[in-house]
C-alpha cells in the first residue's frame, strides 16, 4: 500500500483584535483556520474499504463581548461563531449487509457550515446568594456532499444539539464560628442529539433535562469539607452513545447514561 502514502501539512493562521472600552467591557473579534490531517482506513475489515481519506480545513470567525455591571455584580459574556468547512472527515459505522462484517471508515463527506451564538450570564442576587445562567444555539448543516458518502444535505450533525441551556444556583450561609453551609443546585438541557452521522432514529436521543445538587459543610479555617450530592435527581434515562447495525444484524446497541446516583464526600486540606 505504498503509493497510498501522502504527506498532510498546513499552514493554520490567526489573526484577532479586541478592545477595552473601560474597565467593565471588552469586546474582540478574530479570524482562524484550523486542520485535521489525513491518513489511511488502515483499520478496516474489507479490502475495497482500506483507502486513504483526505485532510479537512476550516474557516472559524468569532466575534463576543466580555462584561461588568451594576458594580460587578452581574457579568454578561456573549459570543456569535461563524465556521465554513471544507472536505470534513466523518466516520461511518456500519455492517456489509450480506456478510453481517461491521464497517467502519473515515472519509471525506464535503462542505459544511456552523454558525451560532452563547451567552452566559452570572449574578449575585444577595449576600451569599448567586445565579448562573446559560445559553448555546449551533446551526450545523452539510452543504455538499460528494458522490457515494452515505448521508446527504438533510442529515444533522452528530453529538451537537441545536439548543443547550444551563442553569444553577448556590446559597452559601455562615454558621457562626463552626463554619459555612453551602447549597447548590445545577440544571442543564440538550435539545435532540443525533449519535450517528446517519441520525438513525434507534439511537436518536430526544431533548432532555438533568438536574443534580449538592449540599456542603466547610469549617471556618476551611480544613474539613463534608459534601452530599445526588446527581441525574429525576433518575431520566438517556442515551449518550450507541451504533446502528438493523441494516446487517438486525439490531442497535446504545449507551445510556448514569442514573440516579447518591454520595457523601469527606475532604481535609493539610
Amino acid at each position: 500500500y505504498g503509493e497510498m502514502a501522502d504527506n498532510y501539512d498546513s499552514f493554520s493562521p490567526r489573526l484577532g483584535f479586541e478592545y477595552q472600552w473601560n474597565s467593565d467591557l471588552m469586546t474582540y473579534v478574530s479570524a482562524a483556520q484550523g486542520f485535521k490531517s489525513g491518513g489511511i482506513n488502515g483499520r478496516s475489515m474489507a479490502s475495497n474499504d482500506f483507502l486513504p481519506f483526505g485532510s479537512e480545513t476550516v474557516w472559524t470567525y468569532e466575534a463576543g463581548m466580555k462584561s461588568d455591571w451594576l458594580e460587578r455584580r452581574l457579568n454578561i459574556n456573549a459570543a456569535i461563531f461563524y465556521s465554513d468547512y471544507s472536505d470534513i472527515q466523518f466516520q461511518s459505522l456500519t455492517s456489509d449487509p450480506q456478510t453481517a462484517q461491521p464497517i467502519s471508515i473515515i472519509d471525506n463527506a464535503g462542505t459544511a457550515k456552523i454558525k451560532g451564538f452563547e451567552i452566559e450570564l452570572k449574578t449575585i442576587v444577595a449576600e451569599g446568594l448567586n445565579f448562573s445562567a446559560s445559553v448555546g444555539y449551533t446551526d450545523a448543516k452539510y452543504t455538499d456532499i460528494k458522490p457515494g458518502v452515505p448521508i446527504s444535505t438533510n442529515n444533522r450533525f452528530p453529538e451537537i444539539p441545536e439548543w443547550s441551556l444551563a442553569l444553577s444556583t448556590d446559597y452559601t450561609a455562615e454558621l457562626g464560628d463552626y463554619g459555612y453551609l453551602n447549597g447548590r443546585i445545577d440544571w442543564t438541557y440538550r435539545s435532540k442529539v443525533f449519535h450517528d452521522p446517519q441520525n438513525s432514529a434507534s439511537i436518536t436521543q430526544e431533548a432532555f433535562g438533568l438536574l443534580n445538587a449538592r449540599l456542603s459543610f466547610e469549617t471556618k479555617a476551611g480544613a474539613w469539607v463534608v459534601s452530599t450530592f445526588v446527581t441525574n435527581l429525576a433518575d431520566k434515562q438517556y442515551i449518550i452513545g450507541g451504533t446502528d447495525f438493523l441494516t446487517g444484524l438486525g439490531f442497535a446497541e446504545a449507551q445510556i447514561g448514569r442514573p440516579r446516583e447518591w454520595g457523601l464526600s469527606v475532604r481535609y486540606n493539610f
